[in-house]
């Protein structure tokens, strides 16, 4: 039997000739409207909001916007020239994180760390650190490659000290205590620590605290006896040291705090 002039079947049913088209036409309405979905979250869409995030985020932590200082769209999307769309849910995303605090009817201000925060960023950051480290001596570590990286932050960190450029230092410091923690292939645990980084050096910066040039010193030589203990295999050792050297950091800036507390 002929099925030349036999009408389609969709969905079990005949379609006539006439309403062909018109099927046709909702397909393609659906496929337009898709396709304006996917591009109302366009990666160029992001990428802006991700940058006016980023940059926002780095003006707080570098004290160019200082802390109890507010907040305002206008200004803030005149100065990076962007409309006031991408500041609005910049601003939202560090309020979420901690960084901004929103007053209804006010706004939203650079959210300001006290010393008790202080103390419990250490903390967690001792918390982390000492659960990567033990995840760390825990599995097989490439020790051509990734220990190799390991003492080439640890030397960028020496060049650092060598010449008292504090805040390169610094920087330097949280590449290798980051790096370390990522070792131990639990990346969730790195952004939280990377998080928690950036609270204390925004808490250093207010508080105009940046330690001291023995305390580098007397930092890279823990960063030296942490390596030699991980490259020996010798994980309570390493355990110790990175703890040691986490808590006299801690009492460092601990004393520091203490002299500020002094009317």
């Amino acid at each position: 039997m002929s099925t030349q002039n036999s009408p389609p079947i969709v969905q079990g049913k005949a379609v006539d000739s006439v309403a062909v088209p018109a099927l046709n036409k909702r397909r393609q309405s659906a496929s337009a409207k898709k396709q304006r979905t996917a591009a109302a979250v366009s990666p160029d869409r992001m990428s802006l909001d991700d940058g006016v995030y980023a940059r926002i985020k780095q003006m707080i932590l570098t004290g160019q916007f200082a802390p109890g200082r507010k907040l305002a769209h206008q200004h803030i999307a005149d100065l990076l020239a962007v409309s006031r769309t991408p500041v609005r849910q910049a601003l939202e995303r560090l309020y979420q994180e901690g960084y901004v605090i929103r007053i209804p009817a006010r706004g939203y201000f650079v959210a300001e760390i006290d010393s008790h925060e202080a103390r419990d960023l250490y903390d967690v950051r001792t918390a982390l650190e000492s659960y990567a480290l033990s995840l760390t001596m825990a599995r097989t570590v490439n020790g051509d490659k990734q220990l190799k990286r390991l003492a080439e932050l640890h030397e960028i960190y020496a060049k650092q000290v060598a010449k008292n450029a504090i805040v390169d230092r610094i920087s330097s410091d949280r590449d290798f205590h980051v790096y370390l923690a990522s070792l131990s292939g639990n990346e969730y645990l790195v952004d939280i620590l990377n998080a928690v980084f950036e609270r204390i050096i925004m808490k250093r910066r207010i508080d105009g605290y940046w330690s001291s040039e023995k305390r580098g010193a007397v930092g890279l030589r823990e960063h030296q006896q942490l390596l030699r203990a991980i490259r020996a295999g010798d994980a309570s050792k390493a355990k110790r040291i990175l703890e040691s050297h986490l808590r006299e950091a801690w009492v460092q800036y601990e004393a520091h705090l203490l002299q500020l507390a002094v009317p």
